[in-house]
């Protein structure tokens, strides 16, 4: 009894390189005129927001700041709140990339840490960690059945997920909402802010994803007699559609928010 397999081949990525690096960088602020001494620093958070990125040669090369927040207490026990920004400059070298591959660069900043030098100066260091990875066409080879002629087979038979890479692809889009980004709102004293991107819904065409959803914006500020914290959440809709090359059904989603 000969037995013969029935295969289909998938179009596939497959990583060829990574190469990764991470830098520290620091800058020493101080504390505006129009607020008072600080006497203890509390929260120190921030986010990478990056205004130039060029990814040629099989090298990366990236140009942004750390826009932070430093939230301290003066000697009365009062908050207020510093805006830092730590310049951020970057350059991954490797190998040159082949023709047909694509590269992906994933950026974090990581140790993000506020030192009180005085009552008049604060020191924010900070590590950015990245990784440049290059994926390459390929092709799986899966077994969907066999072929035994007249004989009988038994076979147990059970799914099997099977995850692989068929594109990358990067699509960025513009949410803009009027929302108080450093400084004095209107009603207070701005102290933090966090904002979330949530995908509510994917609607999958025959080449093509339609993505609605929204971004969560969470604000933390003293109201205008400084006394009271005050938290408000607001939300800012956002939709876009994404052209897929291959099984639509396959695709995976994965969002993450730029600044400007």
């Amino acid at each position: 009894m000969e037995l013969q397999l029935e295969q289909q081949q998938i179009p596939c990525l497959i990583p060829c390189a990574q190469r990764s690096a991470e830098e520290r960088f620091s800058i020493d602020a101080v504390v505006p005129d129009s607020l008072p001494d600080a006497a203890e620093l509390l929260i120190t958070e921030g986010d990478l927001c990056l205004w130039r990125l060029d990814l040629s040669d099989g090298s990366a090369e990236l140009e942004g700041e750390i826009a932070a927040r430093v939230c301290c207490a003066d000697d009365t026990g009062a908050l207020m709140s510093i805006p830092v920004r730590v310049p951020v400059q970057m350059r991954l070298r490797g190998e040159s990339i082949a023709s047909g591959q694509r590269p992906f660069l994933r950026c974090c900043v990581q140790n993000l840490s506020g030192q009180l030098l005085n009552s008049r100066k604060v020191r924010v260091q900070a590590a950015v960690h990245c990784s440049l990875l290059t994926y390459g066409a390929s092709e799986l080879t899966v077994t969907t059945g066999m072929d035994a002629g007249k004989e009988k087979l038994y076979l147990r038979k059970s799914q099997i997920l099977l995850p692989y890479l068929s594109a990358v692809e990067e699509r960025v889009i513009t949410a803009e909402d009027t929302l108080p980004r450093y400084g004095v709102p209107t009603d207070g004293k701005l102290i933090s802010y966090t904002s979330v991107p949530i995908a509510d819904d994917c609607e999958y065409g025959e080449s093509r994803v339609m993505v609605k959803g929204r971004i969560r914006t969470s604000l933390l500020y003293l109201n205008a007699n400084e006394r009271n914290l005050i938290s408000e959440t607001t939300e800012t809709p956002f939709s876009c559609v994404l052209d897929v090359d291959g099984d639509v059904s396959k695709c995976k989603l994965s969002m993450h928010l730029t600044s400007e």
